[in-house]
C-alpha cells in the first residue's frame, strides 16, 4: 500500500486543474483531478478521504459557492481545503478559520503557502 498522500484537485478548469497537480506532485502528493462532484464521489469512494482537497469555490453542482466544499468538511472534518477563487467569491466568515484560500491567478508560492495553511487549519480531534 502506498504511504504517499493523496491530494484531490476539484477543479473544473482542465488547464488549471492540471498546473495544480504538478505543483502538488512536486510537494510529494498524488494528484487526481476531478472535473466534477460525480467523478469527486466516486474518486473518494474508492480511495477514502484524501490527505488534502483543492477546491475551486464554485466547484460542483449547487450554484452557492463553497456549497461542495461546506458538504466535503461535513463529512470528513479533519482533511485540508485549499478553497481557489476569484475575490468575487471571497471566504465566508465561518470557514475563514477552517479553510485556506489562494485568489485566482495565483502562483506556485501561493499555491504552496496555501497547502500548509490548509495544515494549519485541520480541527484539532481533541475539540
Amino acid at each position: 500500500m502506498s504511504t504517499t498522500p493523496t491530494a484531490i484537485v476539484a477543479e473544473a478548469s482542465e488547464p488549471l486543474g492540471e498546473a495544480i497537480a504538478d505543483t502538488l506532485e512536486v510537494l510529494g502528493y498524488d494528484a487526481i483531478i476531478v472535473p466534477d462532484e460525480k467523478k469527486a464521489a466516486a474518486i473518494i469512494e474508492a480511495i477514502g478521504e484524501p490527505d488534502l482537497l483543492v477546491c475551486d469555490a464554485g466547484f460542483g453542482k449547487e450554484p452557492t459557492p463553497y456549497a461542495y466544499v461546506r458538504t466535503t468538511i461535513a463529512r470528513a472534518p479533519y482533511v485540508p481545503v485549499l478553497i481557489t477563487s476569484t475575490p468575487d467569491n471571497p471566504v465566508p466568515p465561518d470557514l475563514k478559520h477552517r479553510i485556506a484560500f489562494a485568489e485566482k491567478p495565483f502562483g506556485k508560492k501561493e499555491l504552496i503557502d496555501g497547502v500548509e495553511t490548509a495544515h494549519e487549519r485541520i480541527p484539532d480531534a481533541a475539540e
